[in-house]
């Protein structure tokens, strides 16, 4: 099994020496790095894939509230452990559901329950993931063509139906949504199934201003959002920790 990568996040030098000395002490757990600040941390997590954060909350510039909301919204299945020297802060940080809360003086009792409730959130976040490189068949009346998962850009209804590369099939579209959402496919129009992990942008529709579009990764033009599914799709971005403001 791989080791669990994990990041301390303190500006008290002798706390974050203490978390990370007892971190360091589990044979499942790798420290990949260890901050004084939320800036330095949030670069780092832009470059590295780590699964648990333990932070501080009172630090300057950016302190643990603003480091576990950016954490939230960008790396949404990254497990946070807040610590702080004030209990009071405790109902505020439950806001960012963090795996685990430590009250200042951190004993190795409390480390291990956050490391144990830490396992727990991640153990959760992956039983729940979609396999995308997941291989399915889809009939083209003619046969079928074997596509990955990660490789469908969208399917439309044109007329025919039409599923990544142009691939035709004589599926309805709500028959193929039955088939794609499992792996995270929803409709943004009554002709249109996208992939909400390919979602980048959303925004109005500079022709007409009652109606959005979206934009995805691998395809260059715009796709349609009615003002219907747009609810819809905040909601399902809002369950998986991207907030919209």
């Amino acid at each position: 099994m791989d080791k669990i990568k994990v990041i301390p996040v303190d500006d008290e030098a002798s706390c974050l020496e203490s978390l990370s000395s007892v971190l360091s002490s589990y044979d499942d757990i790798e420290i990949i790095g260890s901050f004084d600040n939320g800036n330095d941390a949030s670069s780092f997590l832009e470059k590295n894939h780590a699964d648990g954060v333990f932070m501080d909350i009172e630090m300057d510039q950016v302190n643990g509230f603003a480091l576990a909301d950016y954490i939230r919204k960008r790396f949404p299945d990254i497990a946070v452990v807040f610590q702080t020297g004030h209990a009071g802060y405790a109902l505020e940080g439950y806001e960012y559901d963090p795996a685990d809360f430590l009250v200042k003086p951190v004993t190795a009792i409390n480390i291990e329950r956050a490391v144990r409730h830490m396992k727990e959130r991640l153990n959760r976040n992956s039983d729940s993931a979609v396999d995308l490189d997941e291989k399915i068949g889809i009939s083209t009346g003619k046969g079928f063509s074997i596509v990955t998962v990660k490789d469908i850009l969208f399917a439309e209804k044109s007329g025919r139906k039409v599923l990544d590369e142009r691939i035709e099939t004589n599926y309805s579209l709500k028959e193929l949504h039955t088939i794609l959402s499992p792996y995270d496919f929803i409709f943004t129009h009554q002709s249109y199934l996208v992939p909400v992990w390919r979602i980048k942008k959303v925004q109005n529709d500079p022709l007409n201003r009652r109606t959005y579009i979206i934009y995805i990764d691998g395809y260059d033009e715009p796709l349609p959002l009615s003002r219907d599914r747009y609810e819809e799709l905040s909601s399902v971005l809002n369950e998986k920790g991207i907030a919209i403001h």
